[in-house]
């Protein structure tokens, strides 16, 4: 449904507005008279069938439009020769507008076209070489022939680079926070961290487990550490199982600041390890997560990992990667380290992977106390979790449908009463939803922290 984000864009003065399958012509009126760059998906277009944007009509009448692949887990793919080539194919783009939209325009949108974006003098010298007989050919082929690629006017082939190069500036305190990062598992028990009474903690799990599953779920536990750990750690695992459902090894919560720390203050030996870090610590980020200590993102159960052994060594391990090596993840376990190649996935990431005759509620909670599974949802176990901004869209839809088949209203739902209940996790959309549509939302939550949360967050 065409909700006038165009004619909003335009109202508000936005830069950027993206997706915009169901764009009026009056969108596309206001759009190009604010010049809001409009951001089209084609990669997310194809693969979930969604609308054609109005593309050809946005370009002829004037609006600055620009192309984005969308990398998310439904649209997965950040290959821009790609995502121009579907551009001139859907979208009836031509490829001189497919390659100003990816390239000029993009940068544009993101208000850094002044550095970036064109080959001009006193700008940033990205660029690549094309082993073609004309540009045509990064559209044309999908996977063109480039044969060096330039960043800040450097080569980035392997023969040149000695070592990744990255534009922001490194903040050596949160650097130096984050060295432990490199060792895992301590060598000593670490004292118990403080601040457990600071955060909302998952109910305990409904799960009753006979004494023989109990002991195998502590020779799981305990099979992360060493063996003159055991003594210390066992009456203590065995407390979290007995009283939460779980072991999560609360002990080794780290100190440092969980959040998505600028990229450069990780260690690391590949800029893709560090970008995997920033994410899972966003997920963790406690004005992100639902319930941050037992790692769980969202949802109730959506873990980033099962325990924070887990957590610990998978971060180590990506401290120590290459863009040689690929990491492989099992419902949060570290599998380790492999040799690839620099063209591979540099994470394999794999959760809840359970035959269907086995896969029961009774049969989860089991084998997630015993620590051999765990329900990732499609971003906490994936670790690309953005908030409830992501289903603000689907929720809006849901009240201005409901709206439209019961109440008889359009596209606003003012005036209306809108009584829900939830505010953590992605049903903290409830409430902003309420909001875009006009009406006056009551929403009942049982968690303080969530209601403060949703305050704070606006």
């Amino acid at each position: 449904n065409d909700m006038a984000c165009g004619q909003l864009a335009a109202e508000v003065g936005a830069r950027a507005v993206s997706h915009l399958e169901m764009l009026s012509p009056d969108g596309v009126a206001a759009m190009t008279k604010a010049q809001v760059h409009a951001v089209l998906l084609p990669t997310t277009a194809y693969l979930l069938r969604l609308p054609t944007p109005p593309a050809r009509a946005l370009i002829d009448a004037g609006c600055p439009v620009a192309l984005a692949s969308d990398f998310n887990p439904n649209a997965f793919c950040f290959d821009m020769p790609t995502t121009m080539n579907l551009a001139c194919v859907n979208f009836k783009m031509t490829m001189a507008e497919a390659l100003v939209a990816a390239t000029i325009n993009g940068a544009s949108a993101l208000n850094v076209a002044h550095r970036v974006g064109s080959l001009e003098l006193g700008k940033e010298g990205d660029c690549f070489i094309l082993d073609a007989p004309s540009w045509e050919h990064v559209v044309y082929q999908m996977r063109p022939p480039i044969s060096e690629v330039f960043k800040g006017g450097e080569s980035c082939s392997s023969s040149t680079r000695t070592a990744p190069t990255f534009s922001a500036v490194r903040d050596e305190t949160a650097a130096q926070s984050l060295e432990c990062i490199s060792v895992g598992i301590p060598d000593t028990l670490p004292p118990m961290p403080e601040g457990y009474d600071k955060a909302p903690h998952a109910p305990k799990r409904p799960v009753e487990l006979t004494p023989e599953l109990c002991e195998q779920a502590m020779k799981n536990a305990l099979r992360y550490f060493p063996q003159h750990m055991h003594e210390a750690l066992a009456p203590e695992f065995a407390n979290e199982l007995k009283t939460l459902g779980h072991i999560y090894m609360h002990r080794f919560r780290p100190t440092y600041e969980m959040k998505a720390h600028n990229i450069n203050d990780y260690p690391c030996k590949s800029k893709a390890a560090a970008a995997t870090m920033h994410m899972i610590m966003n997920n963790l980020d406690p004005a992100v997560a639902q319930f941050p200590h037992e790692l769980v993102t969202y949802g109730g159960n959506g873990s980033c990992f099962s325990n924070w052994a887990q957590y610990l060594l998978t971060m180590k391990y990506l401290s120590e990667m290459t863009d040689e090596q690929t990491l492989t993840l099992y419902s949060g376990h570290p599998m380790g380290l492999f040799p690839s190649h620099k063209d591979a996935p540099r994470v394999v990431i794999t959760n809840g992977m359970v035959i269907p005759n086995y896969s029961s509620r009774d049969d989860y909670e089991n084998m997630y106390a015993l620590g051999v599974t765990q329900y990732g949802q499609m971003t906490a176990g994936s670790f690309c979790y953005i908030g409830p901004q992501g289903i603000v869209h689907g929720t809006t839809l849901t009240l201005l449908n409901a709206g439209r088949k019961y109440l008889s209203t359009k596209d606003s739902l003012k005036g209306k009463l809108f009584i829900t209940s939830g505010l953590g996790g992605m049903s903290g959309a409830q409430a902003k939803a309420s909001v875009v549509t006009g009406a006056v939302g009551i929403i009942a939550e049982v968690s303080e922290e969530a209601v403060d949360k949703r305050h704070r967050q606006g």
